[in-house]
Formats: structure tokens, C-alpha cells, sequence
């Protein structure tokens, strides 16, 4: 991902997004948007279930694959939480349902983000 141009407190790295939609044209940005939601769902559940069952590698996986899925998209706060979050799992620290719920949310935020970015292109 070319992080150059994206500041530590953007959502999104535009200028990645452009790249994509240069690339692909919007057509294949909207796909690519639509894939990362639908593993996002999957991994969001994985990683639920895993934490649950306090497995913390079924953990540190889900959240691994949902921090790529977000990376892959140019979701760069999202990603940089995951790794956070990646980060405490590897520390043996389970999330708290707060911090979870804090993911969630954000990766809602930032695919909204993306989609706005995509309509307007």
C-alpha cells in the first residue's frame, strides 16, 4: 500500500484509492470495496467466536486477515487499530467487548468513508 501521502489521521489514503480507481476504473473499485465488506463480515465473526472461546490464536488470526482486508482497501485507521489490536493479542491480552465494539464501529466508519471517496469519483 502507498502510505505517502496519507496523514496519521486520515481514514482513508486517497491518494491509494486513486491509484486503484486509475488502475480499475470505479467499476473495480466498487468490487473490491464490496469483497473487503463481505470477508470483513466473516472475519468479524471469526474473530468474535474465537474471543468468546477465549482462543487467542483463532483471535489473533481473524483479526489479521480483517486488518488485510481493511489494507487492501486503503482503510489506514482501520489497519493501524488492528494492529493495536494484533499487537495486545500477541501479548497474551485478550480485547475488552469495548474495544471490539470500537473496531466494529470503526470499520464501519471507514468503509462509509471509502464509499463516499468512490461516489465522488
Amino acid at each position: 500500500m502507498n502510505g505517502s501521502d496519507a496523514s496519521a489521521d486520515t481514514m482513508i489514503d486517497t491518494a491509494f484509492v486513486d491509484e486503484l480507481r486509475e488502475a480499475g476504473g470505479a467499476e473495480l473499485l466498487g468490487l473490491l470495496i464490496d469483497s473487503a465488506e463481505t470477508e470483513a463480515v466473516q472475519h468479524l465473526s471469526a474473530f468474535r467466536a474465537a474471543h468468546r472461546g477465549s482462543d487467542l490464536h483463532g483471535s489473533e488470526q481473524a483479526l489479521h486477515a480483517l486488518k488485510g482486508a481493511g489494507s487492501a482497501v486503503g482503510l489506514i485507521q482501520f489497519a493501524a487499530r488492528a494492529e493495536l489490536g494484533l499487537n495486545a493479542l500477541r501479548a497474551e491480552q485478550p480485547l475488552g467487548e469495548k474495544e471490539i465494539e470500537e473496531l466494529e464501529s470503526l470499520w464501519m466508519e471507514s468503509t462509509a468513508a471509502f464509499r463516499d471517496l468512490h461516489d465522488q469519483g
